[in-house]
């Protein structure tokens, strides 16, 4: 099964109404790990690093080594660059041949955000990958070293990041992450807590087309 794009993927799983494992990886014996379980289970997955771990896991070396592992699976596998800071990281990770990239822009001004994200969503359509963005935070961080607050996405502010970037897809914290079960480290919080405004987000942003 070839390498295949993050947008598809989760179109796919979207339709299939299931979900996609990512995992986060840093050495060759990860990397292994998921493919070994994507094969015993027969389940797509995705495989993903964010620029927070390239002092440990150069991105020259890990980055190869996930793009042909993926295009080895027998499940569909996409490759994800995560939490993306500069612009510099994420054309390396596109010229590997990541099939998804993320800005994490979410600690800027929102303008600032939507502005910078759509620069990056238009870069990585050159190379025909996915785009993803972010607003709010789940809490905790990629590495551990941070205990960053939760700010929960206003459903409303969500939609107008969305319509000023145009991009493939953006994280919804905490709707998207609670709704999903997907929550980094230990910010394991009840689901029921955000429901209301989950339901409330979901409504705000059902009728886009999410998936460009």
């Amino acid at each position: 099964m070839p390498l295949v794009n993050l947008r598809d993927l989760l179109r796919d799983a979207k339709a299939g109404g299931y979900a996609v494992g990512s995992f986060s990886i840093a050495n060759m014996e990860m990397v292994l790990g998921v493919l070994k379980a994507v094969e015993e289970t027969g389940s797509p997955a995705i495989l993903q690093i964010a620029e927070v771990r390239l002092n440990h896991s150069p991105l020259a070396l890990i980055g190869p080594l996930m793009v042909a592992a993926a295009k080895a699976s027998p499940m569909p596998v996409a490759v994800h660059f995560d939490h993306g800071k500069t612009e510099k990281a994420i054309r390396q990770a596109l010229e590997i041949g990541f099939t998804s990239v993320m800005f994490d822009g979410s600690h800027l001004p929102f303008e600032e955000n939507a502005a910078q994200t759509a620069q990056i969503s238009r870069l990585a359509a050159e190379y025909g990958a996915a785009c993803e963005g972010e607003i709010g935070a789940v809490g905790g961080s990629e590495d551990g070293s941070e205990d960053i607050a939760i700010h929960c996405t206003d459903p409303a502010q969500a939609l107008a990041f969305y319509e000023a970037v145009g991009f493939s897809t953006y994280r919804r914290y905490m709707e998207l992450t609670v709704e999903r079960g997907a929550i980094n480290k230990k910010h394991l919080l009840e689901a029921s807590a955000f429901l209301e405004r989950a339901t409330r987000f979901e409504l705000a942003t059902s009728t886009l087309a999410r998936w460009r």
